[in-house]
Protein backbone atom coordinates (compact mmCIF):
# COMPACT_ATOMS: atom_id res chain seq x y z
CA UNK A 1 0.00 0.00 0.00
CA UNK A 2 2.64 2.58 0.93
CA UNK A 3 4.30 1.70 -2.33
CA UNK A 4 1.21 2.24 -4.35
CA UNK A 5 1.05 5.80 -2.55
CA UNK A 6 4.21 7.12 -3.02
CA UNK A 7 3.97 5.86 -7.12
CA UNK A 8 1.09 8.38 -6.92
CA UNK A 9 2.50 11.00 -5.26
CA UNK A 10 5.61 10.83 -7.57
CA UNK A 11 3.34 10.69 -10.62
CA UNK A 12 1.28 13.98 -9.33
CA UNK A 13 4.57 15.84 -8.98
CA UNK A 14 6.27 14.18 -12.25
CA UNK A 15 2.64 15.84 -13.61
CA UNK A 16 2.95 19.32 -12.34
CA UNK A 17 5.70 19.70 -13.59
CA UNK A 18 5.37 21.89 -16.56
CA UNK A 19 7.64 20.82 -19.48
CA UNK A 20 6.82 23.62 -22.24
CA UNK A 21 7.49 26.49 -19.10
CA UNK A 22 9.89 29.00 -20.74
CA UNK A 23 13.62 29.18 -18.64
CA UNK A 24 13.80 32.87 -19.60
CA UNK A 25 10.39 33.30 -18.05
CA UNK A 26 10.51 36.08 -15.01
CA UNK A 27 9.37 35.52 -11.30
CA UNK A 28 6.41 37.43 -10.71
CA UNK A 29 8.29 39.50 -8.17
CA UNK A 30 11.28 40.17 -10.30
CA UNK A 31 8.40 41.84 -13.07
CA UNK A 32 8.17 45.57 -13.61
CA UNK A 33 5.07 46.62 -11.89
CA UNK A 34 5.54 49.33 -10.04
CA UNK A 35 5.78 53.11 -11.30
CA UNK A 36 9.64 53.32 -10.12
CA UNK A 37 11.51 50.78 -8.53
CA UNK A 38 13.12 51.07 -4.82
CA UNK A 39 16.79 50.21 -4.28
CA UNK A 40 17.98 49.38 -1.11
CA UNK A 41 21.37 50.45 -0.66
CA UNK A 42 23.13 50.39 2.57
CA UNK A 43 21.42 53.29 5.33
CA UNK A 44 19.74 54.84 1.76
CA UNK A 45 16.37 54.27 -0.18
CA UNK A 46 16.29 55.30 -3.48
CA UNK A 47 13.55 55.53 -6.21
CA UNK A 48 14.35 55.12 -9.38
CA UNK A 49 11.69 55.76 -11.98
CA UNK A 50 10.61 52.60 -14.78
CA UNK A 51 10.89 53.71 -17.80
CA UNK A 52 9.82 50.28 -19.32
CA UNK A 53 6.34 49.25 -18.30
CA UNK A 54 4.71 50.24 -21.57
CA UNK A 55 6.13 49.14 -24.37
CA UNK A 56 3.71 50.68 -26.78
CA UNK A 57 1.32 52.77 -26.24
CA UNK A 58 -1.42 53.79 -28.61
CA UNK A 59 -3.65 55.73 -25.88
CA UNK A 60 -5.18 59.46 -26.68
CA UNK A 61 -3.54 61.95 -25.15
CA UNK A 62 -5.36 63.70 -22.48
CA UNK A 63 -2.65 65.08 -20.21
CA UNK A 64 -4.37 65.19 -16.58
CA UNK A 65 -3.27 67.46 -13.68
CA UNK A 66 -1.02 65.51 -10.73
CA UNK A 67 -3.17 65.09 -7.46
CA UNK A 68 -0.24 65.05 -5.45
CA UNK A 69 3.82 65.48 -6.27
CA UNK A 70 4.88 62.13 -6.36
CA UNK A 71 8.00 61.08 -3.91
CA UNK A 72 10.23 60.82 -6.67
CA UNK A 73 10.55 64.25 -7.48
CA UNK A 74 11.91 66.84 -5.04
CA UNK A 75 13.77 69.82 -5.30
CA UNK A 76 15.58 70.91 -7.75
CA UNK A 77 12.55 70.47 -9.48
CA UNK A 78 10.53 72.21 -13.06
CA UNK A 79 6.90 72.09 -12.77
CA UNK A 80 4.60 73.02 -15.58
CA UNK A 81 1.21 73.39 -16.97
CA UNK A 82 -1.06 74.53 -19.38
CA UNK A 83 -0.36 78.24 -20.72
CA UNK A 84 -3.83 78.91 -19.67
CA UNK A 85 -4.11 77.08 -16.18
CA UNK A 86 -2.73 79.47 -13.65
CA UNK A 87 0.13 77.72 -11.58
CA UNK A 88 -0.97 76.30 -7.95
CA UNK A 89 -0.13 73.27 -6.24
CA UNK A 90 -2.65 70.59 -8.16
CA UNK A 91 -2.50 71.99 -11.11
CA UNK A 92 0.87 70.69 -13.25
CA UNK A 93 1.03 68.46 -16.42
CA UNK A 94 4.49 67.90 -16.63
CA UNK A 95 7.21 67.50 -13.49
CA UNK A 96 11.28 67.05 -13.97
CA UNK A 97 14.16 66.61 -11.52
CA UNK A 98 16.05 68.77 -13.84
CA UNK A 99 18.54 66.05 -14.49
CA UNK A 100 17.14 62.80 -15.01
CA UNK A 101 13.44 62.06 -15.89
CA UNK A 102 10.07 63.54 -16.25
CA UNK A 103 6.62 62.55 -15.32
CA UNK A 104 3.51 63.15 -17.32
CA UNK A 105 -0.08 61.29 -16.29
CA UNK A 106 -1.70 60.41 -19.14
CA UNK A 107 -5.14 58.89 -19.11
CA UNK A 108 -4.82 58.74 -15.45
CA UNK A 109 -1.19 56.76 -15.20
CA UNK A 110 1.94 58.72 -14.00
CA UNK A 111 4.20 58.10 -16.73
CA UNK A 112 8.09 58.09 -16.21
CA UNK A 113 10.38 59.30 -18.96
CA UNK A 114 14.35 59.21 -19.39
CA UNK A 115 16.00 61.93 -20.32
CA UNK A 116 17.70 61.71 -23.31
CA UNK A 117 21.30 64.29 -22.78
CA UNK A 118 22.55 63.72 -26.35
CA UNK A 119 18.77 65.13 -27.56
CA UNK A 120 18.70 67.55 -25.14
CA UNK A 121 20.91 71.03 -25.93
CA UNK A 122 20.96 74.48 -25.10
CA UNK A 123 19.55 76.92 -28.28
CA UNK A 124 20.35 80.38 -27.40
CA UNK A 125 21.63 81.65 -23.90
CA UNK A 126 17.37 81.49 -22.75
CA UNK A 127 15.93 78.88 -24.78
CA UNK A 128 16.52 75.21 -24.03
CA UNK A 129 15.28 71.81 -25.44
CA UNK A 130 15.04 68.71 -23.66
CA UNK A 131 13.80 65.20 -24.52
CA UNK A 132 12.71 62.36 -22.66
CA UNK A 133 11.60 59.52 -23.81
CA UNK A 134 10.17 55.92 -22.36
CA UNK A 135 7.05 53.69 -21.60
CA UNK A 136 6.08 54.51 -25.79
CA UNK A 137 6.21 57.68 -25.37
CA UNK A 138 8.28 60.81 -26.25
CA UNK A 139 8.03 64.65 -25.31
CA UNK A 140 10.03 66.96 -26.32
CA UNK A 141 10.20 70.50 -23.83
CA UNK A 142 11.21 73.88 -25.42
CA UNK A 143 11.40 76.39 -22.46
CA UNK A 144 12.45 80.21 -23.01
CA UNK A 145 13.26 81.44 -19.17
CA UNK A 146 10.99 84.72 -18.51
CA UNK A 147 12.58 85.76 -14.75
CA UNK A 148 15.55 84.04 -12.87
CA UNK A 149 15.45 84.98 -9.42
CA UNK A 150 16.69 83.54 -6.26
CA UNK A 151 16.72 79.92 -7.61
CA UNK A 152 13.35 80.17 -8.89
CA UNK A 153 12.61 80.87 -12.94
CA UNK A 154 9.78 81.34 -15.27
CA UNK A 155 9.63 79.82 -18.11
CA UNK A 156 6.86 79.89 -21.40
CA UNK A 157 7.24 76.75 -23.96
CA UNK A 158 6.11 74.39 -25.87
CA UNK A 159 5.39 70.53 -25.51
CA UNK A 160 5.51 68.03 -27.99
CA UNK A 161 4.19 64.61 -26.77
CA UNK A 162 4.10 60.99 -29.21
CA UNK A 163 3.42 57.83 -28.86
CA UNK A 164 3.03 54.91 -31.63
CA UNK A 165 -0.23 56.27 -32.93
CA UNK A 166 -1.19 59.99 -31.48
CA UNK A 167 0.95 63.34 -31.29
CA UNK A 168 -0.07 66.83 -30.01
CA UNK A 169 1.65 70.30 -28.98
CA UNK A 170 0.60 72.10 -25.90
CA UNK A 171 1.97 75.18 -25.14
CA UNK A 172 3.07 75.43 -21.02
CA UNK A 173 4.78 77.73 -18.57
CA UNK A 174 6.07 77.53 -15.32
CA UNK A 175 9.69 77.08 -14.33
CA UNK A 176 12.15 75.31 -11.68
CA UNK A 177 12.47 75.99 -8.11
CA UNK A 178 15.81 75.21 -6.03
CA UNK A 179 15.25 75.45 -1.93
Amino acid sequence: MTKLLSIIIIVLHLLACNTNKDSKQVPLQEKDTALYKRDTLPNTIVFRPNYSLIKIDSSHIKLAFFDIIPETISNPAEFYTYDTTKLSENKFIVLTNLVDYAIIRNTGKDIYLQKEHDKSLKISEDIFKDVFSGNGYTIILTTKVVDHDNGVSSETGTLEIKNSKYQAVIKIHGGYKIN
